[in-house]
């Protein structure tokens, strides 16, 4: 169903149905429902309006008017005109039927949209000079669904990114559906018929055509962050381009901080289309918004309910919703989705440990100098090219590096590793791995400090010289006595079981601030299970660095901010080859001096006797595949023809 239909019915009533009446039924028309959905909008709008289900049917055909004898035949004309444009039915693997127009270039639209009921209209009216009926738009789209879904390929969609072995593509979002085509040897602008299928919305903005250049580090220069901070940020937009796990981004700072302008360029670089948005009402109304975005901003947030946090947690790491189909007994919708999430607001609204361990928490520095956010703008727009095809050799990098880089023992190690990959483009050896882990001790220490048990815990710990040993019934009544004559708090514990439970969930985070809590073998007749909670030094960073083996990349020049992360000689920004051969690799230079595209080695290397360190001496595998969760370490697989110096392609 529509928004706009939702809305209709939730204004519907008894008394103003005469308005709202032509309101809906033209919405139900435009939104192509079949008559299995028109039967369910009308019981519905029935019971809403006091009205009899009958009367409501009689209303709905008056409108309509009287179908036209040749209804039958207009549908017949309306397929065969359809099928005569060129028009390609597929559907996804969700059983979606959809529909390839092409008209210059492809476009991809629902069959059951209004787009495309629109475009079935507009191609009856331009053959005939007239409009066709609604009932026999409906036949005719009911025919094109059938097709689409028994006749058609399959082919997976993608909104905004798209992953296939070892290439990442980003639809632009311009009318000619053009997109870029990111390799391990760098990025090119293809045509629509070259790229996967993305679909789009009406929240799909438009990107600039990439630009060469860097301009990441001028455009958040108005906040003022540090190193660490700046090292998180890019590392968190480098991964809207990845496969995935996404970390939720959490910006935080009191009222003049620029939190929610941050939210909106950190947005618009890779996703641009609407504003930032209140958090919604439910599970539903969370996925849908995912179904329709590639990245999520939610604005001016002040608490998180369980429900929502778990609902986060899922879209981070990848989730799906099962739910009836509106107007339908039996039919199920399978919502999935994994996005990049921004969130912001004033105080740490953040508290559960799921969700802090999915997140990268940012607290910002008030603006001491205000511009003009016009000006601001401005200078986004005036900079979002170059800013763009530098998040684009970033992601080339990563997929260079890929292979190569160990994952770091930390939880969203994909993260980690991808954010690692591409370390040599953005900041100093090392500069975002402190960063993050400086950043998930502090995580743990908001989640502890909004506990209601933790503060308790902690006091009862130092009364009794740093170690407890008891039930959880000992815990509960030692706990309940450090709290004296207080009231207990909101989310205490009321009872022994809550305290085991609690300890159960809790037990990550008390190991990561030097309490260890573990459960002892059941004694006694009772059987009683017992638990033992010991103080130790803090693993705040402690072995988490272990799995980072030495690779060399520590010796590497020019790394950081102002580090040259362009080949020599990258493909071109615009791809002049016809459909059919694009992309290919070309040999147009946009950084450097004119070479050939065959002098190009992997990781910017120009010479295949000085290999760099880290390099096996028998090549290197130069491109990740990153659609694999298990990327091939093979130095032999992918890499280049050291006597020809050509390229492999996948």
């Amino acid at each position: 169903m529509s928004p706009e239909i939702r809305q209709l019915l939730d204004l519907l009533g008894p008394d103003n149905w005469a308005e709202v009446r032509p309101r809906l039924f033209e919405a139900a028309i435009a939104a192509g429902l079949d008559s299995v959905e028109v039967e369910g909008l009308l019981r519905e709008a029935a019971k809403r309006s006091g009205s009899t289900l009958e009367a409501m049917r009689k209303s709905f055909t008056e409108y309509l008017g009287p179908i036209p004898q040749e209804s039958e035949k207009v549908a017949a004309r309306l397929v065969r005109l359809a099928l005569d444009s060129g028009l390609e039915l597929w559907h996804d693997p969700e059983h979606n039927a959809w529909a390839s127009l092409h008209d210059g270039h492809r476009e991809n639209w629902p069959v059951r949209s209004r787009a495309f009921r629109l475009w079935l209209s507009r191609l009856f009216y331009e053959q005939e000079g007239k409009p066709p009926h609604g009932q026999a738009v409906q036949d005719a789209l009911n025919v094109l669904e059938g097709k689409a879904l028994f006749e058609g390929e399959q082919h997976d969609t993608s909104i905004r990114v798209c992953h296939q072995p070892g290439e990442v593509w980003l639809d632009l979002g311009t009318p000619d559906w053009g997109a870029v085509r990111v390799t391990a040897q760098g990025w090119q602008v293809v045509p629509a018929e070259a790229a996967p299928r993305f679909r789009r919305s009406k929240s799909t903005g438009q990107l600039p055509p990439p630009k060469a250049g860097r301009a990441l580090a001028t455009l958040l220069e108005p906040w003022e962050l540090s190193e660490g901070q700046f090292a998180l940020v890019v590392a968190w937009l480098l991964s809207t381009l990845s496969t995935g796990p996404y970390p939720v981004l959490v910006l935080s700072g009191e009222q003049g901080s620029g939190k929610s302008t941050l939210a909106r360029f950190l947005r618009a670089l890779v996703d641009p289309g609407g504003d930032l948005v209140s958090m919604p009402k439910d599970s539903r109304d969370l996925f849908i918004t995912a179904r329709n975005s590639h990245v999520l901003a939610f604005d001016n947030v002040s608490g998180i309910s369980p429900w929502l946090s778990d609902d986060l947690c899922k879209l981070s790491t990848g989730g799906a919703l099962r739910t009836r189909e509106l107007y339908t007994n039996e039919e199920e919708t399978l919502l999935q989705a994994r996005r990049p999430i921004i969130l912001n607001g004033i105080t740490d609204f953040v508290t559960r440990q799921d969700l802090l361990d999915r997140a990268i928490l940012l607290a910002l520095r008030p603006i001491e100098g205000y511009r003009p956010e016009g000006e601001l703008w401005e200078e986004f727009h005036r900079l979002h090219p170059q800013a763009l095809a530098e998040l684009l050799d970033l992601t080339a990098l990563a997929l260079r590096e890929l292979h190569r880089t160990p994952a770091p023992n930390v939880r969203m190690a994909d993260f980690a590793r991808w954010a690692l990959a591409a370390e040599a483009g953005y900041a100093e050896p090392g500069a975002f791995l402190d960063a993050f882990l400086d950043m998930r001790y502090d995580s743990v220490l908001i989640a502890l400090d909004a506990d209601p048990v933790y503060p308790a815990l902690s006091g009862l710990l130092e009364a009794q010289g740093g170690s407890f040993r008891g039930s959880a019934a000992d815990l509960y009544d030692a706990l309940k006595g450090e709290l004296g004559d207080k009231r207990p708090p909101e989310g205490f514990p009321r009872n022994a079981h809550g305290v085991a439970a609690w300890l159960k969930r809790t037990a990550p985070a008390l190991r990561k601030v030097g309490l260890e809590v573990a459960p002892l073998p059941r004694e006694g007749h009772e059987r009683k299970r017992g638990w033992i909670i010991t103080r130790r030094p803090s693993e705040r960073v402690g072995t988490q660095m272990a799995a980072m083996s030495a690779d060399g990349r520590e010796s590497r020049p020019g790394r950081g901010k102002n580090a040259d992360i362009s080949l020599g000689n990258r493909m071109s920004a615009e791809c002049p080859h016809p459909a059919d051969e694009c992309p290919h690799p070309l040999p147009a230079d946009i950084s450097s001096p004119v070479r050939t595209f065959a002098d190009i080695y992997p990781n910017g290397q120009m010479s295949a006797q000085k290999p760099r360190a880290g390099r096996h001496e028998g090549g290197d595998a130069d491109i990740a595949d990153i659609s694999s969760p298990n990327p091939s370490n093979d130095p032999e697989e992918g890499s280049p023809d050291e006597e020809g110096g050509d390229v492999a392609w996948f």
